[in-house]
């Protein structure tokens, strides 16, 4: 089945409602669920990241308040991982910004309070599917 993991960070959370009205227009929502990251999960979701110089500020900004993450199936025609990441939009907001009107652009303020998390691949997707028990 083809799904991708997607987070709803802590920096956008608040506008969880209004983030879901619009994704459930391209995507089913196969699983939600609330989630507080502890250390010990950012590591476990993020452990590609653990070695880079940005991880100290990841691991503080995803354990800051609650996220919601979801696993999704696209109705777009490229797939669940690759249309979420064009809805999300730019890794960074500024960029996002001046390309157009993504996910980021509107929610996103900087690196990494950037709103948003989305599989980069399908292997992630089951990667992080599992991290989260959404099978």
């Amino acid at each position: 089945m083809d799904f991708t993991i997607a987070v709803i960070k802590p920096d956008a959370y608040a506008y969880r409602k209004k983030i879901l009205m619009y994704v459930r227009r391209d995507f089913t929502v196969l699983g939600a669920k609330d989630i507080v990251f502890t250390p010990e999960l950012v590591r476990a979701f993020y452990s590609d990241h653990v070695d880079k110089d940005y991880f100290p500020g990841l691991l503080a900004h995803m354990c800051s308040g609650r996220s919601l993450a979801l696993k999704l199936r696209s109705g777009l025609p490229c797939g669940s991982v690759l249309d979420w990441r064009q809805v999300m939009g730019p890794t960074n907001p500024a960029v996002a910004k001046q390309d157009g009107d993504s996910l980021r652009a509107r929610y996103g303020t900087d690196l990494p309070r950037n709103a948003f998390h989305g599989s980069d691949s399908w292997e992630s997707a089951i990667c992080e599917a599992a991290v989260f028990g959404m099978f």
